[in-house]
């Protein structure tokens, strides 16, 4: 079995506002607005808005810098599959993983995730040993932590510089908001 063990315990503290930042855009290393996306591979909203912005930066646009936020709230599926993009996110690859996902119907397995894993060239036998990982668990607890202290109950949610949004965004309405936070200070 991978991931979390209903039996295991996750911790449900919420975080600081000191830490939110932190856990929101980990790693920030440019002055671009930054977004947190919150998804969950078997919302159709979040694979249009996973689309949405994989379109935006393979078009080369640099106005944005996104930090994917795994919220499995569908079930067991769900769960299963973000703890495969974080795993492959431990390779470098959460982004082609997360495409692949988000472009296809499926129903995760262990067999499953890691032919994925093979597919995109990932060492499988680490994938694999990653799934059960605490770093993955704990990527996907802070994701958890964070969207619970944002007040996040639902996905696709977001938060573009200081501005949250819950629900489907039109590209027109993503982008007035860029608009309006690149001139915004975006920090914490």
């Amino acid at each position: 079995m991978i991931g979390l063990d209903d039996s295991e315990a996750v911790s449900s503290a919420p975080l600081t506002a000191a830490a939110l930042c932190d856990a929101l855009y980990p790693g920030r290393t440019t002055r671009r607005t930054p977004v947190a996306v919150f998804s969950d591979f078997f919302c159709p909203f979040c694979r249009r808005l996973i689309q949405m912005l994989h379109d935006r930066q393979d078009s080369g646009a640099d106005d944005i810098e996104v930090f994917w936020h795994e919220l499995p709230l569908l079930g067991r599926s769900s769960e299963m599959a973000a703890l495969g993009a974080i795993a492959a996110g431990l390779q470098g690859r959460y982004a082609t993983y997360q495409k692949m996902l988000a472009a296809t119907q499926f129903r995760p397995t262990e067999r499953f995730l890691v032919e994925t894993a093979d597919m995109l060239g990932l060492d499988t036998e680490r994938f694999t040993r990653d799934l059960s990982r605490g770093e993955v668990e704990t990527a996907l607890d802070t994701s958890r932590r964070a969207a619970g202290a944002l007040g996040v109950y639902g996905t696709p949610a977001m938060t573009i510089g200081k501005t949250i949004v819950m629900g489907e965004v039109s590209e027109a309405e993503f982008d007035r908001l860029i608009a309006l936070e690149t001139d915004r200070e975006t920090g914490c």
